[in-house]
């Protein structure tokens, strides 16, 4: 009965390691995890933001920013419908 055990393991399929695939796929992430950090410790993106139109209605602006819209936009001064900005994060 001791050798039962023995005989399934030399049975046992292996495993290469190329079966595993990659663990990381980058050297950020790679360097990321060998200082410690994770990803919630990691410092926010700048998110891009699109100003899609803009309406004036009763002396009320709408702004359209994304798809969105809001009257309560704090867009940079000169922003063109069409134009791009990145979201200050400081």
């Amino acid at each position: 009965m001791r050798a039962l055990p023995l005989i399934l393991l030399l049975l046992a399929p292996t495993v290469s390691a190329d079966d595993w695939g990659r663990l990381f796929f980058d050297a950020q992430t790679r360097s990321r995890i060998d200082s410690g950090k994770t990803a919630a410790e990691a410092p926010p993106a700048p998110r891009n933001h699109r100003l899609d139109g803009e309406l004036r209605r009763g002396g009320q602006v709408i702004h359209f920013i994304d798809g969105e819209p809001t009257t309560a936009a704090k867009l940079p001064k000169g922003t063109r419908v069409g134009e791009l900005w990145q979201e200050n994060t400081q």
